[in-house]
């Protein structure tokens, strides 16, 4: 396994405006939850994972290239296997008007291209967050994923049968979704 740390700024290019959103009185009720999520202008943890070779790092590197165009500073955080294709990886790229110099542990975005990346990561996407991913990986079930080791699908399967939902992919859907994580 192996980590790449990136950071840029590009100081000349033009900031990001701050845009004038509506009270929370005048928006539909599950619009309320997003707004808290990232209630700060320009500061953003955003994650894609999936397996080696579908897109993880183009997406990621594209995403933080149009922020650091836009003006924000971005620091990326990369894991992968040292193969070219197959196991799980992920890319969690931070972006914040002020210059910075680590990740942080909660997510505010999501992006998922498989299964595994939703079993690994979305416990660690914060209220108000959200979650992209494909619906037709809710019934997937977590011990037939075979690059999860067995220890982690146990944890798993035992933190969600304490909550009363599936041992799946849609049971960890559902508790993100009680935790306020948009989906």
């Amino acid at each position: 396994m192996k980590w790449t740390v990136v950071s840029a700024h590009v100081p000349t290019a033009p900031r990001v405006k701050a845009v004038t959103v509506p009270s929370d009185t005048t928006r539909p009720p599950e619009a309320k939850t997003m707004s808290r999520a990232i209630a700060k202008v320009n500061d953003l943890s955003w994650m894609t994972g999936g397996p080696q070779g579908s897109g993880v790092d183009s997406s990621a590197n594209i995403f933080a290239g149009a922020c650091v165009l836009g003006g924000l500073w971005t620091f990326g955080l990369r894991e992968y296997y040292s193969s070219i294709k197959g196991p799980h990886s992920y890319f969690e790229v931070r972006v914040n008007s002020e210059k910075i110099r680590s990740h942080v542990n909660d997510v505010n975005v999501l992006a998922t291209f498989d299964a595994e990346t939703l079993i690994r990561h979305a416990e660690e996407v914060a209220p108000g967050g959200g979650i992209l991913y494909d619906p037709t990986f809710a019934n997937i079930e977590i011990d037939k994923v075979d690059t999860i080791e067995t220890p982690v699908v146990l944890k798993i399967k035992a933190r969600l049968a304490k909550q009363g939902v599936p041992g799946n992919v849609g049971g960890i859907l559902e508790e993100a979704k009680r935790r306020g994580v948009s989906l």
